[in-house]
């Protein structure tokens, strides 16, 4: 199921989440300012249009070719085996979910450009709905695992529905008409498709990355793919709400300033950007470096999760963690080149650092397994981030000063100390925590959570290394 899900999920973040909105939201809202509301209907219903038939032409030819698919997916499945078979058809269900997410993004760019968030946001959250209450059916229903896997397929694809329908009737409430129409090509849906294809590559490198990594996994023993799923799932909650959360302030924010020639407010705004991220990134890093068992066994251990999987997940994990400061460096640098209309220095690096991806591989995945797989997406992500970075220094007005660098320093130290405080704890409450009851783990958790953060805080309040508070909001 992870692998038949892989696809659409990734084409979802690459395509849907990422470069569509990145490239539909500022030519709608020019359209809107400049030529009013009744032609930006116009484009928006012109766009779904092309959207809906270009995507779903392209579902149907990927459908009927997807044992093909699930060669490159995941080369390592045999072609007569039950699971490449499963794996065939699950796909075909999961993939139209790439349709209703790309639509959902449409209607999302229309309801942010006026103001409304909070329905956006919340949508999101139906899909994991969906998908949880699909398992307690299953589980509660007895139902054998093949039969719940293909009730979470149909699940992806209703929950897609579902998100369209309340986006698409909250934009009818702010009376904004937006209806299928002859396919029409106008300029500004041929500049939002001209914006999109540097964008794929460039904001996306590590859905990529871990799109390559799922074609390693299908190589070794049953399970692994699930192996680094489940890692990637922790490590996604820091790379979510720090590395996307900051970029999509800090695009619109850079944006504004170089277009207004004002490069020095724009240089201490991505300044401030850079010390919040580390301030955040830093010890999360730390903590997962050092305290893996701890996380995985909390969130996972249970039912048909068994203690002796905790430990390739941990590890997984720990790998993962490694490049967690990376990916989101290299988020915000990213911004820093879109904000300038250059799009295409991103895309280059980002070819650099998925071939460093693939070398990494051959190299560390026969000597560590799976953990050299998810090792090989750190170490390209720490290539994507270094050389954003050079030529963010050699290209771009903007520039890292010295005062942050500095921040950064004391920080770093001050997650060292926390990191040496977490490792002693874990020595003692070790074989508690793994013994005890669930009322005891989760205790010594938040135990390691607060008094790790806690420990953190205070040292970077002594070492005179906060974040500016002056941030935008």
């Amino acid at each position: 199921f992870l692998v038949a899900y892989k696809l659409a999920n990734v084409l979802r973040r690459l395509f849907a989440e990422g470069a569509f909105s990145a490239s539909f939201l500022p030519v709608f809202s020019r359209v809107l300012v400049q030529e009013g509301k009744d032609k930006a209907q116009a484009f928006a219903s012109q766009l779904l249009t092309v959207i809906v038939l270009v995507l779903s032409l392209f579902a149907l030819l990927v459908i009927g070719q997807y044992r093909g698919v699930v060669r490159l997916l995941a080369p390592g499945f045999s072609p007569e085996g039950e699971i490449f078979s499963m794996t065939v058809s699950l796909g075909r269900i999961c993939f139209p979910y790439l349709i209703t997410t790309s639509v959902m993004a449409l209607f999302c760019g229309i309801l942010n450009t006026f103001d409304r968030f909070a329905l956006p946001a919340a949508t999101q959250i139906l899909f994991n709905v969906f998908f949880i209450v699909t398992l307690i059916i299953g589980i509660i229903g007895g139902f054998p695992t093949s039969t719940v896997v293909y009730m979470l397929a149909v699940s992806t694809l209703i929950a897609g529905l579902v998100q369209v329908g309340l986006v698409w009737n909250a934009a009818e409430r702010l009376k904004v008409a937006v209806r299928f129409v002859r396919p029409c090509f106008s300029p500004e849906v041929r500049e939002v498709g001209r914006k999109m294809v540097p964008g794929i590559l460039g904001a996306g490198v590590w859905q990529i990355n871990l799109l390559i990594d799922t074609q390693a996994c299908s190589f070794l023993h049953s399970g692994t793919v699930s192996y680094l799923y489940f890692a990637d799932r922790i490590n996604q909650l820091p790379l979510s709400v720090l590395g996307i959360a900051l970029s999509t302030v800090l695009l619109p924010t850079l944006s504004k300033l170089i277009q207004g020639g004002r490069f020095h407010q724009a240089i201490t705004e991505f300044n401030q950007g850079m010390s919040f991220a580390s301030f955040l990134a830093i010890p999360a890093t730390v903590f997962i470096i050092t305290v893996p068992h701890f996380l995985v066994t909390m969130v996972y251990e249970r039912g048909n999760f068994l203690p002796h999987q905790v430990a390739p997940v941990a590890a997984a994990l720990r790998a993962f963690g490694c490049g967690l400061p990376a990916y989101i460096g290299a988020k915000i640098f990213a911004a820093a080149f879109f904000a300038r209309g250059d799009t295409k220095t991103p895309v280059h690096v980002g070819v650099i650092s998925v071939l460093a991806n693939i070398a990494f591989i051959l190299l560390l995945t026969p000597l560590l397994a799976h953990v050299g797989i998810a090792l090989a997406t750190a170490l390209s992500s720490w290539i994507n981030a270094g050389v954003l970075f050079w030529f963010l220094r050699r290209k771009s007005p903007l520039s890292i000063t010295p005062k942050t660098c500095n921040c950064c320093l004391k920080q770093l130290l001050a997650a060292g100390i926390m990191g040496a405080g977490l490792i002693l704890v874990r020595s003692l409450g070790e074989e508690t925590f793994l013994m005890g009851s669930p009322g005891i783990r989760l205790s010594l958790l938040l135990l390691l959570v607060v008094g790790g953060f806690g420990l953190y805080g205070l040292l970077t309040y002594l070492f005179k290394a906060f974040p500016s508070t002056k941030m935008r909001s």
